[in-house]
């Protein structure tokens, strides 16, 4: 299952790589971190059938971009901007629907030592970048939503790093509901996706300490890891 992703390494930058999420072993370095900001690159998926390039979105100066998967050079279409609906709104994930044809992304905002607080959910258009405001996602509560993902059929799901569990999301009202938790301590930079040929919820994630690829169930939120990553 091939992916890309950017991949936190402690000194040594952010660079964007090419693996496989099934053996993390191989992993490719497309482009090494030159400085140009890659660490602040928060969600992105491909849209469509073209795995040539991949859509992805910066949480601090919000700009979204387009990564080609070949020479990992980037094209920035343009600057989505939150509605900023309450302070300190910044860009947290992307996901591609496949039943619409539709980008989604996710805000959250935080509230100093409080953490994040609160989410929103947009629609993108990968063409002008312009963003559309659905709704703030509400959850019943203080959820930090780190990243979404779609599968075929259109279902939006969150991961949240404050309560340690997998959401859904109605897409028309942004009501969240809990499908289950997690069972470890998420943290930091976490990224969810399906693989579409599979409709297997791949989860990129770190807890405790370690960094990992698993599954998640997405009828349960149960985790079934894979293996570990290099990122500590």
């Amino acid at each position: 299952v091939p992916a890309y992703a950017m991949h936190g390494i402690p000194g040594a930058g952010v660079p964007y790589v090419h693996f496989d999420l099934d053996d993390t072993a191989q992993m490719r370095t497309v482009l090494a971190d030159s400085g140009q900001g890659l660490e602040d690159l928060s969600g992105g998926d491909f849209v469509g059938d073209d795995f040539s390039g991949q859509y992805m979105i910066d949480t601090l100066m919000d700009r979204l971009y387009r990564f080609d998967t070949l020479t990992g050079e980037r094209t920035l279409i343009g600057w989505p901007q939150a509605a900023n609906t309450v302070a300190n709104e910044r860009w947290s994930g992307a996901a591609w629907d496949p039943s619409t044809d539709t980008f989604y992304a996710l805000t959250t905002a935080n509230l100093g030592n409080q953490g994040c607080y609160w989410s929103g959910l947009y629609t993108i258009d990968v063409d002008t970048a312009q963003a559309h405001f659905v709704g703030p996602v509400e959850t019943g509560g203080d959820e930090c939503l780190i990243d979404i993902a779609i599968d075929q059929s259109g279902q939006l799901y969150a991961l949240d790093i404050r309560t340690d569990g997998l959401l859904s999301i109605d897409k028309g009202s942004a009501v969240a509901t809990r499908v289950g938790s997690l069972g470890v301590n998420a943290n930091f930079a976490q990224s969810i996706k399906f693989d579409r040929a599979s409709g297997v919820l791949y989860w990129l994630g770190y807890a405790q300490g370690v960094g990992f690829v698993a599954t998640i169930d997405p009828l349960t939120a149960k985790p079934a890891i894979i293996g570990p990553t290099d990122r500590k």
